[in-house]
């Protein structure tokens, strides 16, 4: 099944590698790992995730204070 829809393979597994780079416990693991991400989407193909290679881009830092800080806005944007 899997081999019929190679694009949502390839999607599913970068939101999975997304969902493990979250659970980084040190700041610089975070900040390494962020740039291996950013590689896997380029090389993914996908060009609807590039949107999200310029969203982190222009927000990294604010996305890599979450690693010392571990607090999100997730409640105030709707997700609890």
């Amino acid at each position: 099944m899997r081999s019929c829809y190679p694009e949502l393979v390839r999607a599913w597994s970068l939101k999975e590698s997304l969902r493990e780079w979250y659970k980084s416990q040190y700041p610089k693991e975070a900040e390494l790992s962020f740039s291996r991400r950013e590689g896997s989407v380029r090389r993914s193909g996908l060009r609807k995730f590039w949107a999200l290679l310029s969203m982190f881009r222009n927000w990294r830092n604010e996305i890599l204070n979450y690693f010392d800080h571990h607090v999100s806005n997730g409640f105030v944007e709707g997700e609890e």
